[in-house]
């Protein structure tokens, strides 16, 4: 793939606002993605919610030996974001590590397994809504429409052509309380619904506040809303706490939903505990075929092996991890994600379409 080919499809799709649920504009990024696939090529579109999903593959399009799964979606920006700059080897606009590069490369690497006949088919997966949890795309696709690659490469993560082998699942859990108004200066004739929801909130900070103050990759916990009451002369009917935990691998979502309902029960059984919204961590054995393979190609592209580390932030790969499917997930060095300044590098771009090129073709 030429720099100028990649430059020219990526300057494309930065120009189209794809911004999650804007239907039209990512529809249209889609339609241009498929006039780019070889004529040859297998492809299934599906309409779910306000998601969309494209497969694009050289054979069995729902269990491919790999699958390369990315998103057309991004954040809001500002209307000069949606514009391909440069700035020297730096590429700038909205998207473009967040994670329109992906896409020209991978409907490159698609088209050269096509043209070369591989045994090693691929498909090509693009979702519209990762931006916003991806529960109509990703999940959709893993859960329902059963894609089932033998490997999925994600290069949603990893700059800089490291290797997550690991990242921690996130579990937002809501705790609702009840009370009984009653005027402030006689508190003992209702039931302060915050009070309770405080005491849950030392006690679980007792456990995970030390888990905030360092880098670890041990089970961590935000308080990210607590709010409840309307006037600080009523005692306060109502009141809403909500957590944010990122967990390893080692724990599960059943486990920290339990274990607060627990808690919640010894302070006051009337306490409501709900799962608001949860993803699955992932996990990849570094001693897996797929990485070995992997080492093998960067080895032979780079002269050396990827460095292997874990990531705090989520990606839809957590839709397949349950599924035990081997997840790749690197990319180019870039930088920036959802700010102005957003940014790839090229020459990062160029070798990791390289080393993808070549892991495809030993696997």
């Amino acid at each position: 793939m030429t720099k100028e080919k990649f430059i020219d499809r990526l300057g494309k799709l930065v120009e189209i606002p794809t911004i999650s649920q804007n239907v039209e504009a990512n529809s249209k990024a889609l339609g241009l993605v498929e006039e780019w696939a070889d004529k040859r090529c297998k492809k299934l579109r599906v309409t779910n919610g306000n998601a969309e999903i494209l497969l694009i593959g050289s054979g069995n399009l729902l269990q491919p030996k790999v699958g390369f799964l990315v998103h057309m979606d991004v954040v809001s920006a500002k209307p000069e974001l949606f514009k391909l700059t440069h700035s020297g080897n730096r590429l700038l606009g909205r998207g473009v590590s967040d994670m329109k590069f992906s896409i020209p490369i991978g409907i490159e690497l698609l088209n050269n397994v096509v043209k070369e006949n591989s045994a090693n088919d691929f498909t090509l997966a693009i979702t519209t809504d990762e931006e916003v949890g991806g529960g109509e795309g990703g999940k959709h696709l893993a859960d329902e429409i059963k894609f089932r690659p033998g490997v999925l490469i994600v290069p949603d993560g990893g700059d800089g052509l490291v290797l997550i082998n690991k990242s921690k699942g996130v579990a937002h859990v809501w705790v609702e309380s009840v009370g009984r108004p009653a005027h402030a200066s006689e508190p003992w004739l209702g039931k302060n619904a915050l009070t309770p929801l405080c005491r849950l909130a030392v006690t679980l900070l007792d456990k995970y506040d030390q888990n905030t103050q360092q880098v670890n990759w041990e089970t961590t916990m935000n308080i990210g809303s607590f709010s409840g009451g309307k006037s600080v002369n009523q005692v306060c009917p109502e009141a809403v706490l909500k957590i944010d935990f990122r967990f390893p691998e080692k724990r599960s979502v059943a486990e920290l939903l339990t274990e607060v309902q627990n808690l919640a029960s010894q302070v006051d059984p009337d306490l409501q505990v709900k799962l608001a919204a949860a993803g699955d961590p992932t996990y990849t054995d570094i001693e897996s075929t797929a990485v070995r393979k992997l080492m093998q190609a960067s080895q032979e592209v780079l002269g050396h092996r990827l460095s292997v580390d874990g990531e705090f932030g989520a990606s839809d790969a957590r839709y397949w991890s349950k599924y035990e499917v081997p997840i790749i997930m690197t990319k180019p060095k870039g930088g920036g994600i959802h700010s102005d300044e957003e940014w790839i590098d090229l020459d990062s771009c160029m070798t990791f379409y390289s080393l993808m090129s070549r892991y495809i073709s030993i696997l």
